[in-house]
């Protein structure tokens, strides 16, 4: 699953992704809209460097998918900004949003009849014309982002029938076929083996580095994470910080996120252990 080295008009000019004063959770609902927001995550002021992978952390239930979420678009914000360089992405419409971020979910969906290649030929929808087929520019996107996460032999195969890695190389396809300036994925590794999903970050990592793009990743998996060293949000102990993984795991940051009267992180070990 190594990643081909890109070369030419595949490698996109990066531009940071930036959460400024963001808070999310859930708008007020009831009749007369009178029951108040639940907020889930407040003032967040956080950056995704272009060229690097940043794994989101933090416990079960803290807001991890809900903070992806809102960044992609998927429900509003309850204020602040989210920015790819300079362009506010939450001020434009989806089409055009989907043409500079690309996201990967863990929602479970019925492929029906779908083949791997007609999933990552929907990554071109967002660049197609109304009633044009296919063009010379979107088989060459296509074809780049199959190759990057070497599923060139997923293509004929259902979706239906693949294995959950297999199934999260074709996603993972469509998302790059989009030609993205920032890729976000919620939970990948989740259904993985743990070689697959030390494979997959790395995988991830070169394509951040190629490409020259954020990648936000969603994950549970400290140690992994950690092993992985690429950037952290960190989310727990009443704080978000941010940073190299690295940095964190050393300083304390992610013992006060996860330590629990029975478990604690083990800075020099770079894992968790029972006291």
């Amino acid at each position: 699953m190594a990643v081909p080295e890109l070369t030419g008009e595949d490698l996109a000019t990066g531009a940071d992704l930036t959460v400024t004063d963001v808070t999310v959770g859930y708008p007020g609902s009831g009749l007369g809209g009178r029951r108040s927001p639940a907020v889930v995550l407040r003032d967040l002021n956080l950056t995704a460097r272009a060229g690097r992978v940043t794994v989101l952390l933090g416990a079960n239930g803290c807001g991890k998918s809900t903070l992806l979420r809102s960044i992609a678009g998927l429900q509003p914000v309850l204020g602040g900004t989210v920015r790819l360089g300079v362009q506010d992405l939450l001020a434009l419409p989806p089409r055009e949003r989907a043409a500079r971020l690309a996201v990967v979910l863990t929602d479970r969906f019925d492929p029906g009849l779908l083949r791997g290649a007609d999933v990552v030929e929907l990554g071109r929808y967002p660049h197609r014309r109304p009633a044009g087929g296919l063009r010379p520019a979107d088989r060459e996107a296509i074809d780049t982002a199959v190759a990057a996460v070497r599923a060139a032999h997923l293509l004929e195969r259902p979706l239906a029938r693949m294995s959950d890695g297999q199934r999260q190389r074709i996603l993972i396809a469509r998302a790059l076929a989009q030609q993205p300036g920032a890729l976000l994925l919620d939970e990948p590794t989740a259904f993985l083996d743990a070689p697959a999903r030390l494979e997959l970050l790395a995988v991830l990592g070169r394509i951040a580095a190629q490409r020259s793009i954020p990648v936000l990743v969603t994950s549970h998996d400290v140690e992994l994470a950690v092993r992985a060293d690429g950037d952290a949000w960190l989310i727990g102990g009443g704080r978000t910080v941010s940073g190299p993984l690295r940095e964190l795991a050393a300083d304390g940051s992610i013992a006060a996120a996860f330590d629990t009267p029975a478990v604690e992180w083990d800075a020099d070990g770079a894992r968790f252990r029972l006291r």
